[in-house]
């Protein structure tokens, strides 16, 4: 298994991503508990996912030269061809939360 990249010892105090290193680091001497980091992390991970979902199927106004192209996502036939696109995508990410609680709280009924 490859070694997280928020390691500062492995990457030093200045390299890529030491910042996250440094504020773990803080957070757990201020009594972060490993649960609440795993929190913050899966909050800050689902709201990245929602954002880039809901971009995909509206990427709103585009500088002029880029106005032609668009990303998406598509349901294949059976000879792999796009069929229909795939829609709403934003509306699934809290289905993702691997705990079934739809980003909930932790102990709250939902």
């Amino acid at each position: 298994m490859a070694s997280s990249p928020y390691r500062r010892k492995q990457k030093g105090p200045t390299g890529p991503y030491a910042g996250v290193g440094i504020a773990l680091e803080r957070l757990r001497g201020k009594g972060a508990t490993n649960d609440e980091l795993t929190d913050l992390v899966r909050g800050m991970q689902a709201e990245l996912m929602f954002r880039i979902c809901y971009l995909l199927e509206d990427p709103g106004d585009l500088e002029k030269e880029v106005s032609h192209m668009a990303w998406g996502l598509f349901v294949l036939g059976d000879n792999e061809q796009p069929v229909e696109p795939l829609t709403g995508l934003h509306e699934s990410v809290l289905e993702t939360d691997p705990t079934g609680r739809e980003m909930r709280p932790r102990g709250k009924p939902g």
